[in-house]
């Protein structure tokens, strides 16, 4: 029978969490380890250390991580770099498996565990690295959706400052200048 061997991973800015667990055939899974690690180089190279050392004999190894902001995004690479498997899901689609198991308790460790059972049993399809094109295409418009929010959120500041008693006329320039700013950077 197949050993297949999936590490769930929580990951936030500063940390990440693994959740090794493995089926072997239709059996139900196991935990073979959950550690925290830092999500950095040193923590990537640590988490692919421990988690060979608990794949041992496994016939796969396969890293299933939610899409988190953009902090997955050098785990997945360095990864994908490394030749290993790597599913990347969307963080919706883990919550409503997580609604699908009745599970109300979440922590990082818990989200790992959860994260690790999706991929034994969903098996999300394999990541694949955006081109070079692509990615800077993908860095832009992310750019340009945030200085059109913060346009957006200066000029109501503007349309409140006008409307509010006596405000101090540098303050009434200072939000102009920042709005001029955006336009002027949104074409």
């Amino acid at each position: 029978m197949e050993k297949v061997v999936v590490v769930g991973i929580d990951i936030s800015k500063d940390a990440i969490h693994a959740c090794v667990k493995e089926s072997v055939g239709d059996a139900v899974s196991r935990i073979r380890g959950t550690r925290k690690f830092l999500n950095s180089y040193i923590g990537f190279t640590e988490l692919q250390f421990w988690v060979s050392k608990r794949a041992r004999g496994a016939d796969s190894v396969w890293y299933v991580m939610e899409a988190t902001g953009s902090y997955y995004e050098n785990l997945a690479y360095f990864l994908h770099e490394n030749r290993l498997q790597v599913s990347v899901v969307l963080a919706n689609k883990i919550k409503y498996y997580a609604k699908s198991q009745h599970l109300k308790t979440q922590t990082d460790k818990v989200d790992a565990s959860l994260i690790a059972d999706f991929g034994l049993s969903q098996k999300p399809s394999l990541w694949q690295p955006l081109s070079c094109a692509y990615k800077q295409l993908h860095d832009l418009c992310r750019e340009r959706i945030c200085l059109k929010q913060a346009r957006s959120r200066a000029k109501c500041q503007l349309d409140a400052m006008r409307n509010s008693h006596d405000k101090l006329a540098c303050i009434l320039r200072i939000k102009e200048e920042q709005i001029a700013l955006y336009e002027k950077l949104l074409p």
